[in-house]
């Protein structure tokens, strides 16, 4: 999926400039404890190439490659919270 597609599905940009060379990565806040996250930029081959995990312990990984996937998930926790 490309930069342009998760940030229209709500992903914040994070920068992180405390490295030698500095990059930066996209986050999605589901719910506390619940998160999703892309790989650093710098591990990007293409634009078009973004891959987004969920982020809580679990082997193996679970990782989405393709946006419709990836928004038909988000859509569906977010029309499942129990505020």
């Amino acid at each position: 999926m490309t930069e342009q597609e998760l940030i229209s599905l709500g992903f914040k940009k994070r920068i992180e400039e405390d490295m030698d060379i500095p990059f930066y990565y996209y986050t999605l806040d589901i719910v506390d404890g619940l998160h999703c996250i892309t790989q650093a930029d710098d591990e990007v081959k293409n634009d078009d190439e973004w891959s987004v995990e969920l982020s809580f312990d679990c082997n193996p990984r679970i990782k989405f490659k393709d946006v419709k996937s990836l928004t038909e998930l988000i859509n569906l926790l977010n029309q499942n919270k129990d505020e």
